[in-house]
């Protein structure tokens, strides 16, 4: 949009956004600046064709003088001076560097405004469009194109970013970090059990259920062993289908579990999620990214919504962390441009399908 349309609709009194005025201030204090910069180099060029006459205050000063005096590099001004005996204003008005439009085609840029609508985020876009172009585009660009027309912050409650010291373990299957999280009511009461490899970041499952009760939780890790097999290490919060308390030992069936397997179950801290802070993390993006963007009416529609998050999230959207996709860290190996892109295709068909109305 135009500076003078900007300054159009102020004047006139009409609504504008705080991204829009942002935008105008920006624009303004270019054109000021260029303005600045004309008006000094054509005085400049007075200044130095009127030093022949002897009322001048330069008259007895020589060009390289002058422009010591203005501050002018000789080069800059003899290149200047050419433009703008060619060319008049054009010649010397300074222009950005670059292509004069975005580097991006009009349909890339209204796919990002139409993925935007859905409430992804810019890396979720970033990788999807990345994906269906089969040319990369950056988390950076596509913020960068959505805060140029207002669109640069998504409606989500988020907390002020903490720092903490942080824990990676070595290799795949070392170390499951396990948790739930609800109730939520997406029909009834329901929960998402969350499975993740803490290596790799890959989501072993994510599991809609209507209890969180020891038997559900034991019965959906028995299922992960045979698929995926034997973690060195599960670590778990203090709930209490994983803890009894007061005494903080592990369930009986839970314990039973683990001596099966020889898995060695880890306690966090009381009070404190940070500990299993991948795994919230990934609860999160489930719950923005799947959960809170589907309506449902049974619990086989929400976890048919959030197998195909599951898909995307593992195959498709590279971790800020590992700058790998959780499949290419935990299996060795990226996955498959076809198998990418029907995950991504499946995602993007349930929150079609289960478009809130």
């Amino acid at each position: 949009m135009s500076v003078a349309r900007h300054v159009t609709q102020i004047l006139h009194n009409e609504e504008v956004g705080p991204a829009e005025i942002v935008l105008l201030m920006y624009k303004l204090k270019q054109v000021l600046v260029k303005k600045a910069k004309v008006r000094a180099f054509i005085s400049l060029v007075q200044t130095i064709e009127d030093r022949s006459d002897p009322r001048s205050k330069y008259h007895d000063k020589t060009v390289d003088q002058i422009l010591k005096s203005f501050e002018v590099n000789k080069a800059t001004y003899y290149r200047k001076s050419k433009r703008y005996k060619q060319f008049g204003l054009d010649g010397i008005i300074p222009k950005k560097p670059g292509p004069k439009s975005s580097r991006l085609p009009s349909q890339i840029l209204s796919r990002i405004f139409e993925l935007r609508k859905r409430e992804l985020s810019s890396r979720t876009i970033a990788s999807a469009i990345s994906l269906e172009s089969q040319r990369y585009i950056s988390e950076s660009t596509t913020q960068y194109q959505l805060r140029k027309v207002g669109k640069g912050k998504l409606r989500r409650n988020r907390k002020k970013k903490v720092y903490y010291k942080r824990f990676e373990r070595g290799k795949p299957n070392e170390l499951w970090q396990i948790d739930n999280v609800g109730p939520f009511y997406k029909p009834g009461k329901l929960f998402a059990y969350n499975v993740i490899d803490d290596h790799s970041r890959y989501n072993l499952a994510a599991v809609i259920s209507d209890n969180q009760t020891t038997a559900s939780w034991v019965d959906t890790l028995e299922k992960l062993v045979h698929k995926y097999g034997v973690p060195e290490a599960i670590l778990h919060d203090n709930g209490s289908q994983f803890v009894s308390n007061p005494s903080r030992n592990h369930t009986k069936k839970f314990e039973a579990f683990l001596k099966k397997y020889n898995i060695r179950g880890i306690k966090s801290r009381l009070r404190h999620p940070q500990t299993t802070g991948k795994v919230e993390r990934v609860q999160q993006s489930m719950q923005y990214e799947a959960r809170d963007l589907v309506f449902t009416q049974t619990i086989g529609e929400l976890q048919e919504a959030v197998d195909n998050w599951r898909g995307f999230y593992n195959k498709v959207r590279v971790h800020s962390s590992t700058n790998m996709t959780p499949h290419e860290r935990y299996y060795g190996q990226e996955a498959g441009y076809a198998s990418k892109l029907s995950a991504w295709q499946h995602y993007e068909h349930s929150l079609i399908k289960f478009e809130w109305s």
